[in-house]
């Protein structure tokens, strides 16, 4: 009997990984034909180019209660909420598996321990900012935060 427990709870175990697996893919698939997957790109452009460019520092910094950083300069409020309980292979939300990574870095740093994550949940590609679409994206992007950002400063 005590095995057959065992068994049975190895069963299940398995069994809700490769359920994780299926939701995270499925999720996954539909979140490339998004409009939110190329902000999340442009996101992680930021993340990934924040120590050598201002503009990207700023953005990043302007929204002190952000969660890592995910906040209305890239998203809107559902957007955050979705992405912040965005299913990972592992069957953890975004926001409970960075948690759980990331919980003993003092200072994180975006390009180094965020970024990564970002790219591998998110199925990102190395060198997805020469894509023609990505480029184009992000200038209109820039463009629109600058006009705003010197609205609110004033500049």
């Amino acid at each position: 009997m005590l095995i057959n427990k065992g068994v049975d709870e190895m069963l299940e175990f398995f069994s809700s990984i490769c359920e994780n697996s299926m939701c995270y893919e499925n999720e996954l698939k539909k979140l490339h034909s998004n409009a939110l997957f190329l902000k999340i790109k442009i996101f992680l452009n930021d993340l990934l180019i924040m120590g050598d460019n201002k503009d990207a520092e700023m953005r990043l910094h302007m929204d002190q209660t952000a969660i890592f950083y995910f906040s209305k300069v890239y998203f809107d409020e559902k957007e955050i909420k979705n992405i912040l309980n965005f299913p990972t292979a592992s069957g953890l939300s975004i926001s409970k598996l960075f948690e759980l990574s990331l919980y003993q870095k003092t200072d994180l740093c975006s390009s180094h321990d965020l970024a990564p994550l970002v790219q591998e949940i998110f199925g990102i590609r190395k060198g997805f900012q020469k894509e023609k679409g990505f480029t184009k994206a992000f200038k209109k992007f820039e463009k629109d935060w600058r006009k705003k950002y010197k609205k609110r400063s004033g500049r």
